[in-house]
């Protein structure tokens, strides 16, 4: 049996036999554990200026087995622990271990307080634990949660030092130099490339404009052969994955050498412009 409910903070308690830690006797000793060991202050402060996960229903099961459930049962916290906790130093920051009690109190002052959660109650253990697992255990072959790769963040975060080697690999994708399935996992490679000045500068990059407007100044034909040897580097390094500027470097200036690169230089255009797209030969 499981079903969603509103359950008041002062009714759920913190699980004494947390995957977090072992075993404890009392919930101020959960606290004290959880507070030194999983970065409880900074997931109160962010709850108190952003508010709880709306994404993330806790998991919960009553405290007796043997009663039946109304208005006044009390809950065993099975899935987010650390969030009741928080919620918890929050609506009282006396409570809060020594070290962070400054902290917790003005983040409490903050605090659009908060005194029902959204929870599911869910009462047989196997079901709780399914559940669990899916969450804390990774991916598991696509049955958990995947977490993002330096490509969807650079994607989802529209900037940082990733923006521009994503874009770059957008285009290789859209003209036909690299799959999409040989560019996984290969954008912190590039982004330590194109971050060497030699290898910036044969690409013709020009990214004052931001990683959605990035502009070259050399012709799409020198670009797409730069990229596309830069490419070849990436589908079969020659370099170490941690290269530094002194092996760069080389790699840099046999880019201007390539056979076909004019190296001249145009009025900056964007790369991803419709003459860009048509390949070599486009002018």
């Amino acid at each position: 049996m499981e079903f969603n409910e509103t359950i008041p903070l002062h009714r759920l308690f913190l699980s004494l036999d947390n995957p977090r830690h072992d075993p404890v006797e009392a919930e101020q000793e959960a606290v004290r554990i959880l507070c030194a060991n999983e970065d409880i202050l900074p997931l109160a402060q962010d709850i108190a200026t952003h508010g709880i996960d709306p994404s993330a229903r806790l998991i919960v099961f009553p405290t007796s087995e043997d009663s039946e459930l109304d208005d006044q049962t009390t809950y065993f916290v099975a899935e987010g622990n650390r969030r009741v906790c928080a919620l918890k130093l929050l609506r009282d920051p006396d409570s809060a271990p020594a070290n962070i009690r400054a902290e917790i109190e003005t983040a409490s002052k903050e605090w659009n307080s908060v005194t029902d959660i959204d929870v599911t109650v869910i009462l047989d253990e196997d079901r709780r634990r399914h559940w669990m697992e899916r969450i804390h255990n990774g991916a598991q072959g696509g049955r958990g949660r995947r977490n993002w790769g330096a490509e969807e963040k650079a994607r989802f975060s529209h900037g940082g030092r990733n923006a521009v080697p994503l874009a770059l690999l957008d285009y290789a994708e859209d003209t036909g130099l690299i799959k999409s399935e040989e560019r996984k996992g290969k954008i912190s490679r590039l982004s330590r490339l194109v971050s060497n000045t030699l290898v910036k500068d044969a690409l013709g990059l020009d990214a004052s404009s931001g990683a959605d407007d990035l502009r070259r100044d050399i012709s799409s034909e020198d670009f797409r052969l730069v990229l596309g040897a830069i490419v070849d580097e990436l589908r079969r390094p020659t370099m170490s994955a941690q290269a530094k500027k002194e092996e760069i470097d080389p790699f840099g200036r046999k880019l201007r050498t390539l056979d076909g690169v004019t190296g001249q230089r145009i009025v900056p255009e964007p790369i991803k412009s419709n003459s860009a797209l048509e390949g070599p030969g486009s002018g």
